[in-house]
């Protein structure tokens, strides 16, 4: 399933041309970022658009097709970058880390 010009549009704007994962722009990328399934097409997943994220090659790279087994611990489960409060679980600090407030943001 391949994710239409008028998706990667409104993905794009939807996330302020900025990573969903780690808030990176595409200034200070360089150019556009990626698309990224939250739930991996692999594991369910589809084009609806809150399934979409934009996200940076790294963020895209390090998550890949990950997704937990029904069964793992919540600790397990990706924070959603729109639907989860992301200040209550990851924090960044001076230096440009984040650090995690929760087990969810530690993972």
């Amino acid at each position: 399933m391949n994710v239409t010009a008028d998706q990667r549009a409104a993905v794009q704007a939807l996330y302020a041309q900025r990573c969903g994962y780690c808030g990176v722009s595409e200034i200070d990328t360089g150019g556009p970022l990626q698309i990224d399934h939250y739930q991996p097409i692999s594991k369910g997943g589809g084009n609806d658009l809150d399934n979409l994220v934009y996200a940076c090659a790294h963020c895209n790279r390090f998550k890949g097709s990950y997704w937990p087994d029904a069964d793992s611990p919540d600790s397990f489960h990706l924070l959603h970058p729109l639907e989860d409060d992301l200040t209550a679980h990851i924090q960044l600090t001076a230096d440009g880390r984040l650090i995690g407030l929760t087990p969810r943001g530690w993972f």
